[in-house]
This record gives C-alpha cells, structure tokens and sequence, in this order.
C-alpha cells in the first residue's frame, strides 16, 4: 500500500533506454550474487537530485539526477549495490520505520505537493532512520557484491567523495559521513587488483547519458 501511495505521487522516467542500463547492472549484480532478482524493483524518477535509495517492499528508486552525475558503470553499480544491500539485510522492514513512511505520506499528500519536495520528505522520513551503522553495514555488502559482480568498489568511493565535496546535499543527507565511509571502502580494497567487467558497450552507456540530461 505504502508504494502505491508513493508511485502515484513520484514522477516517473519513461524511457525505455534508461531503464535497460539501470535494470541490466541491477541483473548483473544479483545473479552474480545469487540474489533474487524479483526481490528488487526499479523506478526511474524524473526528478534531478543527485540521489537513490530503497525503500519498503524491495523498491529501489533511482533518480535522473543521480544517472546524470555518475561518471561509469561502476559508480553507478556502486550507488545500486549499496541499495541493493539495504534491502537485502531489511534495513526498511520493521515496524516503526513503515510508521515513518505513512506519515512522510501523510505530510505530503496533505501538503498536495507533486514535486522534489515530497521526494525529499520521503527520504526524512524513510532512508535517514537507517542509522549510520547500517549505512556502515550496507558499504560492507555492496564491496562484496561489487567484486563479485566484476565491478572495483574504489570507484564507489570515487562517486562518494565527489558529492561529499561538490556539495550534493541530497545525496550527503542521506548518505551520511560519505568521506569516513568512502576512506573506509578504499582501506578494504587497497590491495584488491579489480579490473572493471563491464557489461554495457560504451554506446549503450553514453545513449543512456543523452536520455537524462
């Protein structure tokens, strides 16, 4: 019920090309992970903010502005695992944080909004109560993920660092401490020799990146 409140009132990317990259790197890193693929669902949302987060009933939303801003396939697996890992170890199952996301719902269908706005409530009241240990739990599994989906996770921490510093505060206020939690991904793969296995042609990605500007 939550989500169909949500989807209503989100504004969708309809866009074929967008959604194959976005749905093909999320493939890429259950199957190499044996995760179940069912159990994550994809929305494209039209909205510009640098951001992506997962949200009750293994919903994983991926904004515009978020495709926009990453350089490679890898960022963008690394932003993907890190979600993909939220959802997995059910960061957003439990009880009191479904009664946050009703009343982020509540607040915005009473204010009527349709825009960003009531994406950045969503994420006051649904991602920000992850506390910062499964954030720091979620960064764990995503490296794992990562590595085995063929993706080096330095670039995870690449993408970290450069909203830390470019001043993205979406994507800060919801991924807290990016710079601790990006010196601690890059400590873990130091001695790591990971070579990208990218599984989109250099076509398929920059066509995605003309859809979303």
């Amino acid at each position: 019920m939550i989500w169909k409140v949500v989807k209503t009132q989100l504004g969708e990317m309809h866009n074929r090309q967008v959604y194959d990259v976005v749905d093909g790197v999320v493939n890429n890193i259950c199957q190499k992970n044996d995760l179940d693929t069912a159990s994550v669902h994809v929305f494209v949302s039209s909205s510009y903010e640098v951001n992506a987060f997962a949200t009750v009933g293994g919903h994983l939303i991926v904004n515009r502005g978020l495709l926009r801003d990453c350089r490679n396939e890898s960022e963008l697996a690394g932003v993907l695992s890190h979600e993909i890992a939220h959802i997995q170890l059910h960061h957003l199952s439990s009880t009191f944080q479904i009664d946050l996301a009703l009343t982020a719902i509540s607040i915005m269908l009473s204010n009527g909004s349709k825009s960003d706005f009531l994406t950045h409530m969503l994420y006051q009241f649904v991602h920000n109560t992850i506390v910062r240990d499964k954030e720091t739990e979620a960064d764990d599994q995503a490296v794992r993920y990562l590595r085995k989906a063929g993706y080096n996770p330095k670039d995870m921490a690449n993408f970290m660092r450069r909203m830390q510093s470019s001043g993205m505060l979406e994507f800060i206020s919801d991924h807290p401490d990016s710079q601790k939690r990006a010196g601690m991904i890059e400590k873990k793969v130091a001695h790591s020799k990971i070579q990208n296995q990218n599984i989109l042609s250099d076509y398929t990605w920059e066509k995605m990146k003309k859809e979303v500007q």
